[in-house]
This record gives structure tokens, sequence and C-alpha cells, in this order.
């Protein structure tokens, strides 16, 4: 078995440490039951919080960068620092390729977990592009260390190839328009089949009460069906004043958002549904209608205020009239 430098014996692993490698072979699981190639990872902070998880999403998304570590790594370096991403360790069902090798080590992830060895992993493939190069030997020539360790539980990662999976050689979906291939739409489209996965991305717009609680309950339940992702996004509207000034102030209540968004993933994570918690600054409503459109959103889900039949023109100028109004996916209002 081999090891990773200065890591001691794989066997060292604690039970913890080996039930975070589990979550990374689980969300593999669910990344090939939906077509995807089947990988996974999930990303631990120094006192053994998972902050964040992924899934391959190749086929999904249509895009050749969609491995595991990389949508894990895009993720949390938008909302964590390099020093603390220094003291996470990225648990994943597979040996980083050379390119998630390159992302892990500029964000600055300071450990690396794996369970199945990247000569095993191609073995498995059976076939296809490769570039059979582990991630000790390219993260070895960096001018910062990372810790290594694996191949750990590599039997029991290698049994989720056993079986075919969907996505392997499919090839990949054409996006263009009608305008663009110059094939005309079908006059006439099956309908969507129950189970079909309408709602891959899925975004909830949260504040710090407890209200959006609910919202985030839905956005869960429609991930679960559809085998989708569920983003949370809080976002903090600057107050006129210049940003140094107020940057301590900014600095607590970003790390307030931070706690009540991992207490707001808590429900998904329990569920098994993939998640991510992002804090953005701007004007609330345009801030959320962008990031949905940046992110190829499906459907937003947040809460509503009840409508008094009586004045119903008053919940006009709320937050999720303007968002239902302003975004191009469909918005759920959650009341």
């Amino acid at each position: 078995m081999e090891r990773g430098p200065g890591s001691g014996p794989v066997s060292g692993l604690g039970g913890h440490e080996l039930e975070h490698l589990r979550a990374a072979l689980r969300l593999a699981e669910r990344a090939k039951a939906r077509g995807d190639d089947p990988f996974g990872a999930v990303l631990v902070d120094g006192s053994g919080a998972r902050i964040a998880e992924a899934m391959n999403t190749l086929i999904t998304d249509g895009d050749c960068t969609g491995h595991a570590e990389i949508n894990l790594v895009r993720e949390v370096s938008r909302r964590r620092s390099g020093e603390e991403l220094a003291r996470c360790t990225l648990y994943a069902s597979a040996e980083p390729c050379p390119m998630c090798s390159g992302a892990i080590f500029w964000s600055g992830i300071g450990r690396v977990v794996y369970a199945i060895g990247h000569e095993r992993v191609y073995a498995l493939l059976r076939g296809g592009d490769a570039l059979p190069i582990g991630c000790r030997e390219i993260l070895a020539r960096g001018s910062r260390g990372v810790e290594i360790v694996g191949p750990v539980l590599e039997d029991e990662g290698s049994a989720i190839f056993d079986s075919p999976f969907p996505g392997r050689g499919r090839p990949p979906v054409d996006v263009r328009s009608s305008e663009e291939t110059g094939v005309p739409e079908p006059a006439f489209r099956e309908p969507a089949c129950e189970g079909d996965p309408m709602f891959r991305r899925i975004l909830v717009p949260v504040g710090l009460a407890q209200k959006d609680a609910r919202a985030v309950e839905v956005a869960g339940e429609l991930a679960s069906e559809s085998g989708g992702k569920v983003t949370l996004l809080h976002v903090i509207e600057p107050v006129d004043l210049p940003f140094e000034e107020m940057k301590d102030f900014y600095g607590r209540l970003e790390e307030k958002s931070l706690r009540v968004l991992e207490e707001r993933v808590a429900p998904l994570r329990a569920a098994g549904v993939e998640h991510s918690a992002q804090v953005e600054y701007g004007d609330r409503a345009s801030t959320i209608v962008g990031h949905a459109e940046k992110h190829g959103s499906d459907v937003i889900v947040m809460t509503s205020h009840r409508v008094d039949p009586a004045n119903p023109g008053l919940g006009w100028t709320t937050l999720s009239y303007k968002v239902a109004i302003l975004a191009q996916c469909p918005v759920l209002l959650v009341k």
C-alpha cells in the first residue's frame, strides 16, 4: 500500500476520515446514476466539518473540464481564502488527474486522500483517451507541499465500475439552436416523463432568517427527484460608504453568513443532496438574477410573503417579486 509524503501508513486513517472518503464514493455512485462518469469529491476543513462536495458533470454540463475535483475547487475558491484551504483535506473517489491536480495545487488545498489509484482507474475505464500521470508526480514538482494519502479502500471504490455506466462513450450533446444548425425544430416534442431531470441546477437565495428553511427544503425535494444540485446564495448589499472603511464589518457579516449557510445545508447533506453555498456582494435582486444567468440555473426557489388580496400591489417592490419578473429561468415562490 502506498503512503503519502509524511502521511504515515494508509491503514492509520481514522474512522471519520474513511467516512469522508465513503461520502466521495457515494457521490460517485450518484454521478454514475445520472449518466456522468463515476467520480465524486468532498472537502473537509481543519475542524473536521464537511464544507463542500461535488460530482462529475462531464455529460450533464457538456463540459470536458467537469471533473468532480475541478467543480469543487471552482466552488470553494470563490468563498474561502488560500490560508483556509491550506488546512483542508480533499477526499476523492479516485486519484486526481493531471488537470485536477493542477487545480488542487493552485487552490491552496493542503491535503488529498483518494480511494482508487490512477493506474487502476484507467484499467477500469477500458479505453478512451488517457493521460496516466499520478497526482504525486505532478504535485511533487510544485513550489509548496501537498500531503497525499492513497490509494485507500481501493477494492471498495472499484466496485462502482463493475457495471456499465451510460455516460462513458456517449457523444457530446449538440446544444446549438436550430438557426445555427440549419435543422428545423420538430413540430412536436414528446412531453417530459416523470423523473426526467428538469431541474438540475437549483438556486436558493437565502437571508439570515429562519423563514428561508422551507425554500431550502423544497429545493432539496426537487434535487432528490432530478439528481440535481442545490446552490444556496446569500447576498450582502453594501452600504453607501467606501468598502475599505467597512472591511472589518463586512468580514464579520460574511463569517456570520457562512455559519448560517452551513446550518441551512445540513438537511441537504443529511439527505445526500449535492449542494454548495456562496456569499456574494451587490444589489440583491440583480445579483441573484445575474448569478442564475451566469451559472445556468434551471429554477430559482425562494420564500415570498403572502399576498393580501385586498392590497395586492403592496408586494410588487419585494425582493421575491423583483427576481420573479427579472429572472430568465422559472422562479418558484414558497409562501
